[in-house]
């Protein structure tokens, strides 16, 4: 069996959790399809920079974290 490949964009998807928000909800916010949150989520289309500013607003999370909820490929460096 091959390697399982990695989520994308963990602790965003933890804090939507966290704010009980589907990828609906967050699609319906943005105006956004939910395959286009899909596809956002997988990497497989990439995020604007307004929608990652918008989605650390609809969050409270503070913007001078938004390297860590959108890193580069979707996937944080290991430690």
């Amino acid at each position: 069996m091959g390697e399982k490949t990695p989520k994308k964009f963990i602790k965003l998807r933890a804090a939507l959790v966290e704010a009980e928000m589907t990828f609906k909800d967050l699609g319906e916010y943005l105006c956004l399809s939910n395959g286009r949150i899909t596809a956002r989520m997988a990497g497989s289309l990439p995020w604007g920079l307004d929608e990652m500013y918008r989605i650390m607003e609809l969050l409270d999370i503070p913007t001078e974290r938004l390297h860590l909820y959108f890193p580069k490929g979707g996937l944080r460096d290991a430690m």
